[in-house]
């Protein structure tokens, strides 16, 4: 009896003893309720033939997680399929033990120590961290901040976008995002594992009732009520727990009536029970419809009682279309009796139609199709004499073709800039008048430096391309050209309701012009201490951001002609938000779909690409 008792006594120590081991070689170093606690242990292996030996693999990463080794991070699905080897955690270079981390902004952050050749259980080293609670604060005047928490931000990566009901979803990982609502913020994101982020659709009503939440996962179709919790779960395939549906299509009618969605045609979207099915909302029934199931279904438009809907159905282009043919057919879907017509077909090499439904009293639909135009820019070759060439097209049809480098010469541009031009086009609200900013890259060396910009615009009703002279010295930039970051949240913009636009000149400075003027006025110079991130029209006043604040120019100067040698003065500056020290805001700036709110993202740099985030979100309701 006595041998027995020290049997289980020794059984019991021993398994104390190995608890505690696990938990001292794996477990987080440092507080775990502290949040951005980053404290490697000192225990490692001694290198030796078991380098290669795998001690982690994908397949047991959360997916709310991201594992991130020297910099480098993985996902679930970004894992190396033949996982993690001790050589690979050694690279090292200042002689400190192998780590890696678990960075997720919805839990707190884990740092480990590799201590033995054992296989690493990430699933049980994620359990262990707290969730973390993303905070919210309200600042008068200004709006709502959430965080902060930590990312790992890949070079040009965003991580977070707006979604319908002015939520924002953040994306952890190719399978994972957590919602934010910044009208009813809480302190917990909702975390979905989802296929893919085009997996969720989100409806706002009208009224006061709660948003409604779909997303597939797995082959399950799940309907959560946002402000309950409540779930609903339908099956898409015979066998959901072994699929993994990707949807083409996953959209709410605009009255919440109806959910409609389609899967992607690949190995598992073959085994959907339906290619295309809607979701009655009142009687929970879920219909499908007779389709071609290699085909895509895209872009609804619904009918003014939402029980009608017109669809893109897009299909192989003949074997003998040009290259990037697009080819596929409108299709009208009567959601009430699963009756369905073709309204048309199309063949196009661009995808820049523009499709016009209006509905009978009956519900017919009746379709009326046209297209946008599309600018292109030929440069100039490298000889001086080159010239360049600006194509305008509308669908597949030629409209006109404009010799660039004649109207430039005739405005004032020397030969030596033509081989490096940059040429900014937008369309001003008319739809008619095309406006442009031509500006060389690179100064020859006998311009003193000076780069000259030149703004102009082309009327299609009365076919005339006019460019000003070049801009007086003092506003001619002797800075480098924008960037390409600059060019797509800046360049050149238009006024939404006034014959003005705002050009950049370089990676500082906007300019104000009236382009519809002959004598292209310039009304202001828009300035700023470090390149702008973005910027748009915000009433009359003009809204930037660069990486240290969110400004506001107005009272901009009486016009001024562009070629007097007097140059405008610069408008009046506001700063509206400064980032705290240490902090700066990153390039991923986002406006919410209804243009009400500006996600701007304070950053603070840590080790191996990791950031500290802050989501500040200006509402630009508040700004007079």
């Amino acid at each position: 009896m006595k041998k027995t008792g020290l049997f289980l006594v020794s059984i019991l120590a021993g398994g104390l003893l190995f608890l505690a081991m696990t938990f001292f070689l794996f477990a987080p170093k440092g507080d775990p309720a502290a949040p951005l606690a980053n404290t490697p242990a000192d225990l490692t292996p001694s290198p030796d033939a078991r380098q290669n030996d795998i001690l982690l693999h994908g397949y047991d990463l959360p997916s709310a997680f991201q594992l991130v080794v020297e910099g480098y991070a993985f996902d679930r699905t970004s894992f190396p399929r033949s996982g993690l080897s001790l050589s690979r955690l050694l690279g090292r270079s200042d002689g400190l033990p192998p780590t890696f981390q678990l960075v997720s902004p919805f839990h707190q952050q884990g740092t480990y120590t590799v201590s033995d050749f054992s296989a690493v259980n990430l699933t049980a080293l994620a359990e262990q961290l707290p969730v973390r609670e993303i905070g919210f604060t309200y600042t008068s005047g200004l709006g709502l901040s959430f965080g902060p928490f930590p990312l790992y931000w890949a070079p040009a990566s965003s991580p977070w976008a707006w979604l319908p009901g002015s939520m924002i979803s953040i994306v952890t990982s190719s399978s994972a995002q957590g919602l934010l609502a910044v009208d009813a913020p809480w302190t917990h994101p909702k975390v979905y594992d989802l296929t893919t982020p085009d997996n969720l659709a989100v409806h706002v009503p009208d009224t006061s009732s709660s948003i409604q939440l779909a997303y597939v996962v797995q082959g399950f179709l799940f309907q959560e009520d946002f402000a309950t919790g409540n779930t609903q779960r339908w099956d898409l395939t015979s066998a959901p727990t072994t699929t993994s549906l990707t949807m083409d299509l996953l959209a709410w009618s605009p009255n919440g009536a109806y959910l409609l969605g389609s899967p992607a045609g690949n190995a598992d979207g073959a085994k959907a029970q339906n290619k295309l099915w809607a979701l009655n909302q009142a009687s929970g029934k879920m219909t499908g419809f007779s389709v071609n199931r290699t085909h895509t279904f895209t872009d609804p438009l619904w009918s003014p009682d939402n029980t009608h809907v017109v669809l893109i159905e897009r299909f192989p282009p003949a074997a003998n279309a040009p290259a990037r043919t697009l080819a596929g057919q409108y299709l009208w879907v009567n959601l009430t009796d699963g009756k369905m017509r073709v309204l048309g077909r199309f063949t196009t090499t661009d995808d820049l139609t523009e499709r016009t439904i209006t509905w009978d009293t009956r519900g017919n639909a009746h379709l009326s199709v046209t297209s946008s135009y599309k600018v292109t820019i030929a440069g100039p070759e490298a000889d001086a004499g080159a010239t360049g060439k600006l194509s305008l097209a509308k669908g597949s049809q030629s409209v006109l073709q404009l010799d660039l480098i004649s109207s430039l010469r005739e405005a004032g541009l020397t030969d030596a800039f033509l081989p490096r031009l940059t040429v900014q086009t937008a369309w001003f609200s008319d739809g008619r008048t095309l406006f442009l900013v031509v500006q060389a890259d690179e100064p020859p060396a006998d311009s003193s430096g000076k780069r000259p910009t030149f703004f102009g615009h082309y009327n299609l009703a009365a076919s005339q391309l006019f460019f000003t002279s070049p801009l007086p010295g003092d506003l001619r930039s002797d800075n480098p050209a924008p960037g390409s970051s600059s060019f797509g949240q800046v360049g050149l913009r238009p006024h939404p309701q006034r014959p003005w636009a705002f050009a950049l000149l370089d990676d500082c400075r906007l300019a104000i012009y009236s382009p519809l003027d002959r004598s292209s006025q310039v009304t202001g110079l828009l300035a700023l201490d470090s390149p702008y991130l973005y910027a748009d029209w915000h009433g009359d006043k003009v809204l930037a951001v660069s990486a240290h604040g969110l400004f506001l120019f107005s009272d901009w100067a009486v016009p001024r002609n562009i070629g007097t040698a007097s140059a405008p003065p610069k408008a009046s500056r506001t700063l509206l938000f400064e980032p705290n020290p240490g902090q700066t805001i990153n390039k991923a700036i986002a406006l919410s779909p209804d243009g009400r709110y500006l996600l701007l993202p304070l950053v603070t740099p840590q080790a191996d690409n990791i950031f500290i985030t802050t989501l500040q979100i200006v509402d630009l309701a508040l700004i007079d």
